[in-house]
């Protein structure tokens, strides 16, 4: 997912608060894995697990 802000908050909120309606009607576990976002520092309002990756190069 690209960002983390007002949008990206949300649907990171609203796929931990549905996954198991996600899982029934797609049949599968649905697993975000990376979120990109500018500043890794600020106030996300969530908490994640940071990962390693190298910086994008504008």
């Amino acid at each position: 997912m690209l960002g983390l802000g007002t949008v990206g908050s949300g649907v990171v909120r609203l796929l931990r608060e549905n996954a198991s309606i996600v899982q029934g009607k797609r049949g599968a576990k649905l697993n975000l894995t990376r979120i990109a976002v500018r500043h890794t520092e600020k106030d996300r309002g969530t908490t994640l697990v940071p990962v390693d990756a190298p910086p994008l190069r504008h």
